[in-house]
């Protein structure tokens, strides 16, 4: 691959449009999980694209992701997180996004939030702001 992993992926869910109008958050991910798996063999890079059913090593015990991504970069892995977010409206579920980001960057060295549905603006730039601030690259993409 050219680009970096994060590179990568940040392109594939920019150009991603799920294949219908889901309801449940489940079906997006599963959608999102494919054509990530597509593209990135497509490329030639081994990897591994998995949602996650729990927590994965490194994050405590109910503290959830969607999707994560690992590359073997030399020797080692380059995870990414990916975070779904349907119909982010209000500064109770914000603030429970970005406990979730903190918790994230503990494991993860970069990874994506991508807002779908019916996202509220004003909670939107606060979310941008707030990952502004952050050591880790996180970024914000709205579908």
């Amino acid at each position: 691959m050219k680009e970096g992993i994060s590179e990568e992926i940040g392109s594939i869910i920019e150009e991603w449009t799920p294949k219908a109008h889901y309801h449940l958050t489940s079906r997006h991910l599963d959608d999102l999980m494919k054509v990530i798996g597509q593209r990135l063999a497509k490329s030639g890079a081994p990897h591994d694209v998995r949602l996650s059913a729990g927590a994965p090593r490194g994050l405590e015990q109910g503290k959830y992701l969607d999707l994560y991504v690992r590359v073997p970069k030399s020797g080692a892995s380059e995870p990414v997180v990916v975070k779904l977010v349907r119909n982010l409206q209000n500064a109770d579920e914000l603030s429970d996004l970005l406990r979730q980001c903190e918790e994230y960057e503990k494991t993860f060295n970069t990874g994506f939030i991508v807002l779908m549905g019916d996202t509220d603006e004003v909670t939107a730039a606060k979310l941008r702001e707030y990952i502004a601030t952050r050591k880790k690259p996180f970024t914000v993409i709205a579908k």
